[in-house]
């Protein structure tokens, strides 16, 4: 796809992850098999499944030591099994655009714990290593989605729609 047409997409996954999490509900399980394109081209956010609804008071919506998801997508908190929020969805998000940008997933391993690793401790590729015709101010965008410190990402869903529009403003449709 044109990096145009998969912002745009991205954009308005973002917007549906926004609203979702305003209502307290964070999907916890974001990736690509989980967003259906409708025959009119509008992204559609399947699969809440183990969505869970956070305590808005805490910020938590998992419990410390669960492991749910699925690998490739997790966030490192969540691959640590750690107490997550609705920034592992932005982090699952980095993750799809990475992958949809590039033609390939930041992190590959041969065993699930090798995999989980990665996610925590292991600094993606920079994705124009394997794309060179990404625009920098798109490849910061997926990088800042990628922190492995959830306090170091977009503070919302919003907030990287809006930096993600910003940053392919000049890219065609």
């Amino acid at each position: 796809l044109p990096l145009g047409g998969i912002a745009r997409l991205a954009v308005e996954v973002l917007d549906a992850l926004s609203a979702a999490h305003g209502k307290g509900i964070v999907h916890r399980d974001l990736k690509p098999d989980n967003i259906f394109v409708t025959p009119s081209g509008r992204p559609k956010v399947l699969d809440f499944g183990i969505a869970k609804l956070s305590d808005l008071g805490a910020g938590s919506a998992t419990k410390t030591g669960s492991l749910l998801g699925t690998p490739h997508y997790m966030s490192p908190e969540q691959a640590a099994g750690r107490t997550v929020d609705h920034r592992a969805d932005v982090y699952a998000m980095g993750v799809i655009l990475f992958e949809a940008m590039t033609g390939q997933k930041p992190f590959l391993a041969e065993s699930l714990f090798d995999l989980l690793r990665k996610h925590v401790e292991v600094p993606p590729p920079p994705p124009r290593s394997l794309r060179p015709d990404l625009p920098v101010e798109l490849e910061s965008v997926i990088v800042m989605a990628l922190a492995k410190a959830p306090e170091h990402r977009f503070a919302s869903a919003q907030a990287m729609s809006v930096a993600l529009q910003h940053a392919t403003s000049q890219l065609g449709a």
